[in-house]
This record gives C-alpha cells, sequence and structure tokens, in this order.
C-alpha cells in the first residue's frame, strides 16, 4: 500500500518525462551520442523499477517516507547527468550548419 499516493505520482510523472525527453533526443542523436546516454537512460529506468516493485511492498508511513526520500534523492542525481547530456545535445544543435543535419556530428 501506498501511503503518500500524491508524491508517488509525482516522481512517477518526472521519470516519464525524463524519459520522454532522452527517447527524443535518442530518435535525433547519432550512434555515438546515442550510447552517451545509455548511462542516464539506465538510471532512470532502475529509479523506475525501484518504484514499481515499491508498490507491493508494505511499510509504515514513516518508512514510505524515509525510502521515497532515498528514491527522490537517486531520481535528482539522474536528472542532473540527464540534463548534462540534453546541454550537450543542444549545443551540437546548435553548431550545426544551417539547412544541414547534426544527426552525424560528435559531441
Amino acid at each position: 500500500m501506498i501511503h503518500d499516493e500524491k508524491r508517488v505520482d509525482a516522481i512517477r510523472r518526472r521519470i516519464a518525462a525524463k524519459l520522454r525527453i532522452l527517447e527524443q533526443i535518442e530518435n535525433q542523436a547519432d550512434d555515438n551520442f546515442r550510447s552517451k546516454l545509455q548511462h542516464p537512460r539506465n538510471q532512470i529506468a532502475d529509479i523506475e523499477k525501484t518504484l514499481t516493485d515499491f508498490a507491493w511492498r508494505s511499510r509504515t508511513p514513516e518508512q514510505e517516507t524515509h525510502w521515497l526520500d532515498g528514491v527522490e534523492k537517486f531520481l535528482r542525481m539522474a536528472e542532473h547527468a540527464c540534463q548534462f547530456w540534453e546541454d550537450e545535445f543542444a549545443k551540437r544543435d546548435q553548431q550545426s550548419p544551417p539547412g544541414g543535419s547534426s544527426k552525424g556530428a560528435n559531441v
């Protein structure tokens, strides 16, 4: 049973949003850049799986609060790692020639 459904839903929304952003970048990036996104994607996916497993465990509200604090800490770290690559991708797009594709560019 989840005691703080609003908090868990907010975490799930953050996870989904970050995965959507990573997917958008992966769809536009070359293989080299896409491979650099694998680690942050794995971090987010691990947090998502942990949150899914969490729903099945019995706990007190205090235990849940403590546990969710940890999940949010790891999610912030993963979001930070993703943000670095989002920024790198944006720089790459700005450096591409006008009218040209940046899909083959390396970062």
